[in-house]
């Protein structure tokens, strides 16, 4: 995951191969209704979480550490808990503010699609149950720096 340009780092000799026309397999798709479905809603609620975060602390500037405690860094920085349902079952969770970094990167490469692209996968999304969660937004960006997630 480290090596630019290396697909699997087990096997550097061994050149990428991608399906003719950017075409996903079968198979793939209730895969990703599955995660839609299943993994979906912890996302969405985390997402909602820190934007309810953000916009109760719009006042901080630029370059704060996006974390309750910034003086204790840790690898992965709380911002508190939420609450999300799979299937109509509850769950409680605590919110991590890396994760809400690392879907802004997600939607970093999908704002970077071209409008055929795009709308190529803004029908799979929407075939596979993905459209909530593509549609959220964090309501405010955030920047690594220096081992921190920090307020852009």
């Amino acid at each position: 995951m480290n090596l630019a340009g290396l697909v699997d780092g087990g096997f550097p000799e061994v050149p990428p191969e991608y399906f003719p026309d950017d075409q996903l397999p079968e198979t793939l798709e209730p895969f990703l209704r599955y995660l839609f479905a299943d993994c979906g809603p912890e996302m969405v609620g985390m997402l909602a979480s820190y934007n309810v975060w953000a916009e109760a602390n719009a006042n901080l500037p630029a370059g704060t550490t996006a974390h309750n405690n910034p003086d204790q860094p840790v690898a992965h920085p709380p911002l508190g808990q939420y609450e999300y349902e799979i299937r109509g079952i509850p769950f409680q969770r605590v919110e991590f503010i890396d994760a809400v970094y690392h879907f802004q990167r997600v939607l970093n490469v999908i704002e970077s699609l071209d409008s055929d692209e795009r709308r190529r996968f803004d029908d799979l999304v929407q075939r596979t149950g993905g459209s909530e969660l593509m549609a959220m937004c964090p309501a405010r960006r955030l920047k690594s720096e220096y081992y921190r997630f920090v307020l852009a």
